[in-house]
């Protein structure tokens, strides 16, 4: 297993009238996520576009402790199930994963 942290960078659109798919994705997929250690670091949304079109306004930015631990999200039959909510709420849902993006270190202390 690898020691090394690995991100994952959700893009995606919420669905505003979607808010009880939300909220029934979101509560679901909490605990897979903490079990194989993910954790959040921001998210962001868009307060306006200055260029191109924005087809995922959201951005959310994990960090998990290891590339296996990301697989497990995706590997868990919790997550694998097809599920109308998570469609509903997030019409377009992009989740690449990266070693090569650290967030933290963009970051500079002011």
């Amino acid at each position: 297993m690898s020691t090394t942290p690995h991100f994952m960078i959700v893009t995606c659109t919420v669905d505003p009238t979607q808010s009880a798919a939300f909220t029934h994705t979101v509560s679901h997929a909490r605990p897979i996520l903490g079990a194989t250690g993910g954790r959040p670091l921001g998210h962001h949304a868009a307060e306006s576009v200055l260029s191109g079109e924005a087809d995922t306004p959201h951005v959310i930015v994990m960090e998990f402790p290891s590339k296996e631990a990301i697989q497990a999200v995706f590997a868990d039959p919790a997550y694998q199930a097809p599920s109308p909510a998570r469609a509903a709420a997030f019409p377009r849902l992009l989740l690449p994963a990266s070693t090569s993006f650290d967030p933290r270190a963009m970051m500079v202390a002011a």
